[in-house]
């Protein structure tokens, strides 16, 4: 494969024995911009080497050649092209480690779609670099929504993972329009806190903490989710616990949070605690939050409580619970029950 760009030929190469070579991917720099663009691609990749989720690098040669110019050569692992997901849930653990990397390092990927994401046995390989920066360098960006956003973009077309990818994804796009003024993920303010209530394998804390929230919390009452949750995202200093919902009120964890979500979560504390219980506590979180993102099962749903029969019910009782607003962002179809849910914003 060969790609002839206004700056660079990019070449696909397979296996070279007499020189030693691997399959790779042979960049060739033709202007002093197409070396840039290699020089910047490489710096990145270094940069990242030691997380396993971008290409090795196998060469770096710079050169000059009379007449026609060859600048630079970059020889770049090629990672090949995507295979079949068998186990999403440890590619999103992967992928969601990933963005966890970029934040830690103050790296913006600024292409991050679909085209630059490999999937490599159930790990994501990230590619073309060329255009990224350190995200106080006065470099201009490809795409300014931001890389939080088109990872979310990604996630969400993935089988399995639209159910948490087209969560968050709607969830961040209700932000933007809120009060709370969200900006891309590096120019957060300090100190945003989400509570994720029922937080079951943690993927929405998770995704609270790669977007930029500082002070990230993940409760749930069973033990064994919590203890996966540490598992799957140990560093990213989310503070998972085993903790009663009733434990939270009148506000979570006794500070103040901007964002609390509560999905599919709401019939268990129906259960223990009561209508009347539950129902103040709920009242308490939409009091006390910016934002309070609230999705539940319909009747006929698993658990979902009898009153519930359409999501009209749903939207009429948080308004009963003291809502001034209530929109619903996204619908999320239950495969295995042939049913949706309805992930509410309320404030």
């Amino acid at each position: 494969m060969i790609k002839d760009r206004e700056d660079l030929f990019i070449i696909r190469q397979g296996p070279m024995p007499m020189s030693g070579l691997p399959s790779c991917i042979i960049n060739q720099a033709k202007t002093d911009a197409g070396a840039d663009q290699l020089t910047n691609e490489i710096r990145f990749l270094r940069a990242l080497e030691s997380t396993g989720y971008v290409p090795k690098v196998i060469r770096d040669v710079d050169q000059k050649k009379q007449g026609f110019r060859i600048l630079k050569h970059t020889y770049i692992e090629d990672v090949g092209d995507s295979l079949d997901l068998m186990d999403e849930e440890k590619f999103r653990t992967h992928f969601l480690r990933f963005l966890w990397k970029l934040k830690q390092r103050k790296i913006e990927h600024g292409d991050l779609t679909s085209a630059n994401i490999r999937v490599v046995n159930d790990v994501p390989k990230v590619i073309d670099w060329k255009e990224s920066r350190f995200v106080l360098e006065d470099r201009p960006t490809k795409r300014p929504e931001g890389d939080v956003f088109h990872a979310f973009q990604f996630l969400a077309g993935l089988p399995d993972g639209s159910r948490h990818g087209r969560r968050f994804a709607a969830m961040l796009n209700g932000m933007q329009a809120h009060r709370l003024n969200f900006q891309p993920w590096h120019d957060f303010k300090d100190g945003k806190r989400w509570v994720d209530v029922g937080c079951f394998h943690g993927d929405i804390a998770a995704c609270a903490a790669v977007s930029g929230f500082e002070n990230v919390a993940g409760i749930d009452t069973d033990r064994s989710a919590i203890i996966r949750c540490q598992a799957r995202f140990n560093g990213f200093g989310i503070m998972f616990q085993t903790l009663d919902a009733i434990e939270l009120r009148p506000t979570p964890l006794n500070t103040p949070v901007n964002v609390l979500s509560c999905l599919s979560a709401y019939p268990y504390i129906l259960n223990q605690h009561g209508d009347i219980e539950s129902q103040r506590l709920i009242e308490g979180w939409i009091d006390k939050s910016d934002i309070f993102f609230f999705e539940c099962q319909l009747s006929g749903d698993g658990p979902g409580p009898e009153e519930f029969k359409t999501t009209r019910h749903i939207e009429e009782w948080l308004y009963e619970r003291g809502a001034d607003s209530v929109e619903a962002i996204v619908e999320i179809e239950i495969k295995d029950r042939d049913t949706t849910r309805t992930t509410f914003q309320v404030s």
